[in-house]
């Protein structure tokens, strides 16, 4: 099992952590009966880790960390996020198995599986 760091994470570190806990995770072993759930994988004074299984459409709406940064692994499907814009164009990420991203945590944003189920730690 990850053991996650003693000392505050920044977006970089936040996302490797995310991916280090996906490989952790055996996804032959989840119940997909159910719209999904979120599962806390742990909680330090630092940083906090979760596996989201997203078995049915849903959309996060728009949201914020209160101030952390965020770091995203897809382990199965596809997933989008798009931040908050006020001005200009909609920019909308789209991520595969595999993929790995981060935000700041200055930002507003929101995410949502797309066409497949698409579990992320």
């Amino acid at each position: 099992m990850l053991t996650p760091p003693e000392h505050p994470v920044g977006p970089e570190e936040c996302a490797e952590l995310a991916r280090r806990a996906g490989e952790s995770v055996d996804l032959s072993a989840l119940d997909r009966s159910g719209p999904g759930a979120a599962v806390l994988l742990w909680r330090n004074e630092h940083s906090e880790g979760w596996l989201n299984t997203w078995w049915e459409p849903r959309d996060t709406g728009y949201h914020d960390h209160e101030g952390s940064c965020v770091g995203v692994h897809v382990l199965a499907g596809n997933a989008t996020n798009e931040g908050l814009h006020v001005e200009g164009r909609r920019v909308v990420r789209r991520f595969g198995a595999g993929d790995t991203f981060w935000m700041p945590g200055s930002a507003i944003h929101r995410t949502a599986p797309t066409r497949a189920p698409a579990p992320a730690a």
